[in-house]
C-alpha cells in the first residue's frame, strides 16, 4: 500500500535526512512532521544529530527554530 516515508542515512553520530515523501491523498495532515518528530526523539535518546538534506527536512528545521540544537554541527557550519 501507499505510505509516507522518511529516508535517512546514519554516519557516526549524524543522521542525514535524504528524502521524505507523503502520498498526495495524505498530504496536509502533518504526517511528514510526525515522522520528523519520531526521528528527533530517536536522535535525542541516542545522542545523535540531524543533517537535513531534502528540502522538506531543511524547511522543517527553519520553521521549528527551537529544534536547532538537534542539527549537526557540520550542517550549521556549512550553512554559515
Amino acid at each position: 500500500g501507499k505510505k509516507a516515508v522518511l529516508d535517512f542515512v546514519k554516519k557516526g553520530n549524524e543522521v542525514y535526512v535524504t528524502h521524505t515523501y507523503t502520498p498526495p491523498e495524505f498530504r496536509g495532515r502533518g504526517i511528514a512532521a510526525k515522522l520528523m518528530e519520531a526521528l528527533i526523539d530517536y536522535c535525542k535518546k541516542n545522542n545523535m544529530r540531524i543533517y537535513p538534506i531534502c528540502s522538506y527536512a531543511v524547511s522543517f528545521f527553519e520553521k521549528n527554530a527551537e529544534l536547532k540544537n538537534m542539527l549537526s554541527e557540520n550542517y550549521l557550519k556549512e550553512r554559515g
